[in-house]
């Protein structure tokens, strides 16, 4: 939570000075590096001014008020400063020998998610996410020290049961919760003793995801590590490799480990050639995301895990496979020239692949998968195509005689082609 640390800066809130009729009165932004060197004077009384939006601050309205008196020690001044407005609601005690050095502590402090995430994440997020509503309060508490102009300490945080949505409902993450610390003192935090966020439920358009859970960590510098996290997908679970946001430039280039995912769970993202699918599948992909692009790119590989079979059927599809057999290879297989006339069938053995083949097209006989290959590529950059999906499977039994399908849809056009595909690609069997 750095925008807490920003705030507890007395530096940084120490600009203009002026005398007004009722005291001392400061407001404005100074970096602590322009005041370094000054030895400002200790007041008593009261301080205060207003924060100007953008940064960490969602709204105008947001009012500081700094109290200090003598410290009852003697040694510097001790005094209270509040933060009210937009959402927002932070006291701080502190204690001060100089403008430049002392402690701080948090007793209590609120914001409020719906006020302060929608206003940050605009600012962070491309047009095309669309406007982001959110529930929910979030609790800190702290303490810490001012040396020489630079705040360190920890924070503690919590959020119960908060909740995100795109106001269009395109998508809403549930059960939100934040709980732990962060910490502002020179070091990396490692992961565990940041902070913890985990959600019940996220929807996507038509797919649902169940609990999910990532360490989340904050360097010197602000970037974002996100580490261990792990969600429920499709009956099976996804883990996501670590990676970092720099919020200058958001980015992310990470694996994703998928188990035990049902292939039942993905019929909406296969062809819609397909009647059913059932079984586990696992397997890994490598994604892309920029706040300046979005979804950038996919590219992976599911194969069979566990002791059941994962196996597809076609819907009914009369010569969707038997049409593409050479002519002289369809339902008897013709060796011989055709001016041989009636000669011609005493040397015309039944061909055994297409009888299989036609249980296949006709949904009668399922395919067992070897492997479902997906890339995405939103920007069309392989061949103009925007999506590829090949599916590699084998007759059920194994039989000798066609030995495996293999299912290419490419699609080019915007990325929604991707549900429900249809067969818009080619076909290739291997037969023996």
């Amino acid at each position: 939570m750095p925008s807490l640390f920003r705030i507890l800066s007395v530096g940084r809130l120490l600009v203009g000075l002026g005398l007004g009729a009722g005291g001392l009165a400061i407001s404005g932004a100074t970096a602590a590096e322009e005041v370094r060197g000054w030895a400002w004077p200790l007041f008593a009384g009261e301080f205060g001014g207003e924060l100007a939006p953008g940064g960490w601050v969602p709204a105008a309205g947001v009012k500081w008020q700094l109290t200090l008196a003598p410290a009852a020690d003697g040694t510097g001044q001790a005094g209270t400063l509040r933060i009210d407005g937009a959402g927002m609601r932070v006291t701080a005690g502190v204690k001060l020998r100089s403008w430049r050095d002392g402690t701080w502590e948090v007793p209590a402090a609120e914001i409020d998610l719906g006020t302060w995430l929608p206003a940050w994440l605009a600012r962070m997020l491309p047009a095309s996410v669309g406007a982001v509503t959110a529930e929910g309060r979030v609790k800190v508490t702290g303490a810490g020290t001012l040396q020489d102009g630079v705040v360190t300490g920890r924070l503690e945080v919590e959020l119960r049961d908060g909740k995100v949505s795109e106001a269009a409902g395109k998508w809403r993450v549930e059960g939100l919760a934040l709980r732990g610390g962060v910490r502002r003192g020179g070091e990396t935090l490692a992961p565990g003793q940041g902070l913890t966020l985990s959600f019940t439920q996220a929807v996507f358009g038509d797919v649902g995801f169940g609990a999910a859970q990532a360490e989340l960590a904050m360097d010197p510098q602000d970037r974002l590590t996100v580490s261990g996290l792990a969600l429920e997908a499709f009956g099976g679970k996804a883990e996501v490799g670590t990676f970092t946001l720099d919020p200058a430039a958001p980015e992310v280039l990470t694996t994703v480990n998928v188990a035990g995912i049902e292939l039942g769970g993905l019929s909406a993202w296969l062809p819609a050639v397909l009647a059913g699918a059932k079984g586990k599948v696992g397997g890994q992909a490598t994604v892309g995301w920029s706040a300046r692009e979005g979804f950038r790119f996919a590219q992976g590989k599911l194969a069979p895990v566990g002791q059941a079979q994962a196996s597809i059927t076609l819907a009914a599809s009369p010569d969707l496979l038997t049409s593409r057999l050479p002519e002289n290879l369809r339902e008897r297989i013709d060796l011989l020239p055709k001016w041989l006339g009636p000669l011609r069938g005493l040397f015309s053995p039944v061909n055994p692949a297409y009888a299989t083949l036609k249980a296949i097209e006709l949904g009668q006989l399922p395919l067992e998968v070897q492997s479902v290959a997906v890339r995405i590529d939103p920007a069309g950059t392989t061949a103009d195509r925007t999506a590829q999906v090949v599916v590699e499977a084998a007759p059920a039994g194994r039989t000798d005689i066609v030995e495996s399908v293999r299912l290419e849809v490419n699609v080019a056009g915007p990325l929604a082609e991707l549900v429900r595909l249809g067969m818009e690609g080619k076909l290739n069997m291997t037969t023996r």
